[in-house]
């Protein structure tokens, strides 16, 4: 298997998984919810280190809430 391959596939795997109810508002509003409550967490936080952590752990919940709304918003225009 190629990385281009397993790309695909991952894409693929994130559009099947993001689309599966048809409900992603619902599916991205809660990967935005965490990501604040992260947010939060790094405010409540006293060490750098535990806010720098909290700050990376939010990144990582908006970074995939984006692609699923970038990977369901492809695959609807693609099958539309």
């Amino acid at each position: 298997m190629t990385i281009g391959n397993m790309r695909a596939n991952g894409v693929r795997t994130l559009a099947a998984w993001c689309l599966k109810d048809r409900n992603m508002s619902g599916v991205t509003d809660e990967y935005r919810k965490q990501a604040e409550r992260c947010r939060k967490n790094a405010e409540g936080s006293l060490k750098q280190e535990d806010r720098a952590f909290w700050l990376l752990i939010a990144a990582n919940w908006l970074k995939l809430a984006q692609d699923c709304d970038e990977t369901s918003n492809t695959v609807l225009r693609d099958a539309g």
